[in-house]
C-alpha cells in the first residue's frame, strides 16, 4: 500500500458532477490499493483490520469493548464486522470505536491501575498454546520465567 498526496480530483465519482463530493477536501490523502482508489477508512474497516492484524477472536473483541465500557451482544459486534453491503451491517460510531481502542490498550498491556496483573493478551496467548498442545513453546516460556525469577532473586551489584 502506498500513500499518494493529490490535489483536487477531477475524475468524477458520479456521472453528473464535475468535482468530487463536498466531504472530499481539496488536499487529501488517498490510499492506492491495487488498481482502485479508496477515500479514507471507516471505523468498521479499522476495527476489522485491527482484529485481523492482532489475530483477535470474536470473544476477545467483545472483551475489548467491555474493557472500554461497552457491553455489546455478539450479534451487534458481528454487525460491525459485516461488510457494508451486508443487510446486518451496522455503522460503528466514534464513541464506541474509542471505547474499543481504549479497551484494546488495556487488553494488550494491562491496566494502569493494576500494573502487576498479567495483560489478558498474554494470558489468552498462553491458554492458546496449551489448547494447541505446543509443548516446546510452553517450555520456552517456562525457561524465560525461571530466568526472570533468578534475576530478581540475585542481589543488585553496585
Amino acid at each position: 500500500m502506498r500513500m499518494i498526496r493529490t490535489p483536487r480530483l477531477k475524475s468524477s465519482l458520479t456521472p453528473d458532477t464535475e468535482s468530487p463530493p463536498a466531504h472530499i477536501e481539496d488536499e487529501r490523502t488517498i490510499l492506492a490499493l491495487g488498481s482502485g482508489l479508496r477515500f479514507g477508512m471507516t471505523n468498521n474497516n479499522i476495527l476489522k483490520k485491527i482484529t485481523i492484524a492482532n489475530n483477535l477472536k470474536h470473544y476477545e473483541v467483545k472483551e475489548c469493548f467491555e474493557l472500554g465500557g461497552f457491553e455489546l451482544s455478539s450479534s451487534r459486534i458481528k454487525a460491525f464486522m459485516a461488510g457494508s453491503q451486508n443487510k446486518n451491517h451496522e455503522k460503528l460510531n466514534d464513541e464506541m470505536f474509542e471505547g474499543f481502542l481504549n479497551g484494546f490498550i488495556i487488553y494488550s498491556r494491562g491496566s494502569v491501575d493494576e500494573p502487576n496483573l498479567l495483560p489478558r493478551t498474554v494470558e489468552n496467548y498462553i491458554i492458546g498454546l496449551v489448547e494447541a498442545e505446543s509443548v516446546e513453546a510452553i517450555e520456552e516460556i517456562r525457561c524465560l520465567i525461571d530466568d526472570a525469577s533468578d534475576a530478581l532473586e540475585q542481589p543488585e551489584e553496585n
